[in-house]
């Protein structure tokens, strides 16, 4: 873990009062905020619902907007089409992080198609997005977003790239739409939703961030440790799953989360209540 630059009481002070930090040029400057979406396919079907996304979203005025994965339920033209409309909408610069529904399709791969059909649909991700791998450097932060559904040859050599080139002075998160830690290497017979990395090969990074998000946490906002770097977890669901994203500011040297839920009104078809 990097340790946290020291502001000075002054900074402190100012931080407090008005919510600002200071740049090396020592002015005082605003926290930077940033919003997390995920599993957002579950309301490509609700204009209404992907419209209050975007009034919620952009009232807030969030620098960056980070889409976590699953945009998309099946990796189909028509689907992108409509998903990159919805976020064109936000006022903030997205960037995305892609989930395993936004690169296979579940729907025809099974056993080792995955590895047949991969290359080709990863490319297509990319043509569409314009990377599959990103870092995103801000005076403020450095976030490395990484594509969870490659090998670890290729994930690897990106982390170590993009640590070298981190700011020490500031925060580094990952962004990672699948739970890395956790050992889900092809062990099962769909294999669009299993890694194609080791847990092994990928968890001793972790701790060399500041902060983890993931965005394959399935109909709610959780916090947890893992290898003792501060992790939050998101994602939408369905049935009687809230319809929200993550509102989180920088405050001193960590971001501090916050859950913003949209109110839907009573028997909107969104919400399906299980039996």
């Amino acid at each position: 873990m990097k340790t946290s630059c020291y502001f000075g009481l002054a900074c402190v002070v100012l931080t407090l009062l008005f919510g600002c930090s200071r740049g090396e040029s020592g002015e005082a400057k605003e926290n930077l905020t940033v919003a997390f979406i995920s599993h957002t396919y579950y309301v490509n079907r609700h204009k209404d619902v992907q419209q209050m996304f975007i009034d919620d979203i952009n009232k807030a005025k969030p620098k960056y907007i980070f889409a976590m994965g699953d945009i998309v339920l099946l990796n189909r033209d028509n689907e992108w089409a409509g998903t990159l409309e919805f976020f064109s909408k936000f006022d903030a610069q997205v960037y995305y992080v892609p989930g395993n529904h936004d690169i296979f399709n579940f729907d025809i791969v099974e056993g080792l198609a995955t590895d047949r059909h991969y290359p080709e649909w990863r490319q297509q991700y990319v043509d569409r997005i314009g990377y599959a791998h990103k870092m995103i450097r801000d005076d403020q932060a450095d976030f490395v977003l990484i594509n969870s559904n490659d090998p670890a040859s290729k994930i690897t050599p990106f982390l170590d790239e993009s640590l070298s080139k981190a700011n020490p002075k500031t925060p580094t998160l990952l962004l990672s739409h699948h739970r890395i830690w956790l050992e889900r290497y092809q062990e099962n017979w769909v294999q669009w939703y299993w890694k194609s990395a080791k847990k092994e090969e990928l968890l001793p990074y972790i701790s060399k961030f500041d902060q983890v998000v993931i965005g394959d946490l399935w109909g709610k906002y959780e916090m947890k440790s893992i290898e003792n770097t501060p992790t939050a977890m998101i994602g939408m669901g369905n049935n009687d799953k809230p319809a929200f994203w993550v509102y989180a500011e920088l405050k001193g040297s960590e971001f501090a989360f916050e859950q913003r839920t949209i109110t839907l009104p009573e028997g909107h078809p969104f919400i399906h209540k299980k039996k």
